[in-house]
């Protein structure tokens, strides 16, 4: 017997072995999840709330603003932005064009970085405006099309941080401002 047969006879009563393949891309799970509930929260990022509808209406628009920049079905979009809204409208917002998302630290050393970047092949980079620094431009590994809008913050943009204003006004600002 080997372990996964093993394992299945601790099975409780009535779990399946088996889970059906999904078939749903990610970015069809959220909208069909947004029609389904779109008043409950999706989102919650220090007190400040986004319901499904919201995040899915912040997503398409994403999808545009990749679309109209340029980006176009499996292109590599480097996201490097921390864990906020604009991460997850990013991310969902390339994937609903097809693009491929590749994750980056935005905290990452300037080598490490750069080097993940280059070996990733992105063709476009979404970014966090303090990581702009931690990109060797001179490597010729950075992106051939950065927007950098700072202070703005459609989707494609270099994600603004106000370090000193209070985290919960932050947190709301970020969240109204995708």
């Amino acid at each position: 017997m080997n372990l996964t047969e093993q394992l299945r006879k601790r099975y409780p009563a009535g779990v399946a072995y088996t889970v059906p393949e999904a078939t749903q891309t990610l970015p069809e799970v959220l909208f069909a999840t947004a029609a389904r509930y779109p008043n409950r929260i999706a989102l919650d990022f220090l007190g400040a709330t986004m319901t499904y509808a919201q995040l899915a209406r912040k997503v398409r628009q994403a999808a545009r603003v990749f679309t109209r920049s340029g980006v176009r079905r499996n292109d590599r979009v480097g996201i490097t932005l921390p864990n906020c809204p604009q991460h997850v409208i990013a991310v969902f917002g390339a994937l609903t064009i097809g693009a491929i998302v590749v994750e980056t630290n935005p905290l990452a050393p300037k080598a490490e970085l750069s080097r993940q970047l280059r070996d990733a092949g992105c063709d476009v980079l979404v970014i966090w405006e303090n990581s702009l620094k931690s990109i060797d431009i001179e490597s010729g590994c950075s992106p051939p099309r950065i927007h950098r809008q700072p202070n703005q913050s459609t989707t494609f943009w270099a994600a603004h941080a106000n370090q000193h204003a209070d985290r919960r006004r932050q947190a709301q600002e970020s969240a109204n401002e995708c």
